[in-house]
């Protein structure tokens, strides 16, 4: 009889489950795309709301990913070093930092330039390109998951797991 039901029992299940990191990015994720979004609808409607909105969004979002950072090494801790999955969650994390000091420039430059009116054209670029490096890290996640996965990493390996898609 499965004493955890709903969360997979065998090592082979563990690269389908979701960790207590995967679903805090979450909140980054969705802050962050929020952001641009939001200046580029302040410019079609000139709305400064709209900014302020961003703004706080883009805050919001650097306070949930360091608390995802923060999981995501206590994730990391057992892989051992030196495997394809612990080069993996190098890269992952190196991109992820880039990403995240890039939002909170961004978030500097973002009060410094912005008077009142619709983004700044700096401020939606700095966004922009936030962007685009949480779509590569998130891409180098899904690769440290698929070499943690090869390596049939035990689930008492893995952080604390909810059960995932």
């Amino acid at each position: 009889m499965d004493e955890h039901p709903g969360l997979p029992s065998t090592p082979g299940d563990a690269a389908r489950r979701r960790s207590v990191h995967a679903s805090l990015v979450l909140a980054p994720t969705a802050c962050w795309t929020a952001a641009p979004v939001l200046d580029v609808a302040s410019r079609f409607t000139g709305d400064p709301g709209l900014v302020r909105i961003a703004t706080w969004s883009t805050g919001l979002g650097l306070v949930g990913a360091v608390v995802a950072g923060i999981a995501g090494m206590v994730a990391a801790a057992p892989i051992p070093a030196g495997s394809e999955a612990h080069r993996r969650v190098l890269v992952h994390l190196g991109v992820a930092m880039a990403g995240t000091v890039l939002v909170a420039f961004g978030l500097i430059v973002r009060s410094a330039v912005q008077g009142g009116g619709p983004a700044a054209p700096a401020t939606l670029a700095i966004s922009t390109t936030g962007l685009l490096l949480l779509v590569a890290t998130a891409a180098a996640g899904r690769a440290v998951r698929r070499a943690r996965g090869r390596q049939g990493a035990p689930p008492e390996v893995d952080d604390q797991t909810v059960p995932g898609p």
